[in-house]
């Protein structure tokens, strides 16, 4: 994972602590604190609502985490995000939005380039 600090405030209302996310579910955690501090789930999901629920500090989230994370089913963690009614409220990870926003910026200048093409007289449109 790209390594972008997040800064998380825990527990709630604690001064914020920066931290670095070792992969994209943490990253996806640490952005989205509130909402995992409330999600219900069983598995992976559970044990990182436990996690948020008992950190002391950003750095006990993160260590919490990473092993949660290393012990889990990734897949059915990301299961319960894509299926979970709040869905469409979730942040990305800084480095997922930026990634994105960089690829739209070469789509949309691409586009632009290609729009910019003449057609050859002889094979234009004709009148």
């Amino acid at each position: 994972t790209y390594q972008t600090p997040a800064s998380v405030a825990v527990p709630a209302g604690a001064a914020p602590e920066e931290v670095l996310p070792g992969t994209f579910e943490d990253a996806l955690v640490f952005a989205n604190l509130a909402h995992f501090s409330a999600a219900k789930g069983k598995g992976m999901m559970g044990a990182v609502v436990r996690e948020v629920a008992k950190a002391a500090s950003g750095g006990a989230l993160a260590a919490g985490l990473f092993k949660v994370i290393g012990d889990g089913d990734k897949a059915g963690f990301a299961l319960g995000v894509l299926y979970d009614t709040d869905f469409e409220a979730l942040i990305p990870p800084s480095y997922i939005e930026e990634g994105l926003s960089w690829l739209q910026e070469r789509i949309v200048k691409k586009k632009h380039e290609m729009l910019l093409v003449s057609v050859p007289a002889e094979e234009g449109v004709h009148e």
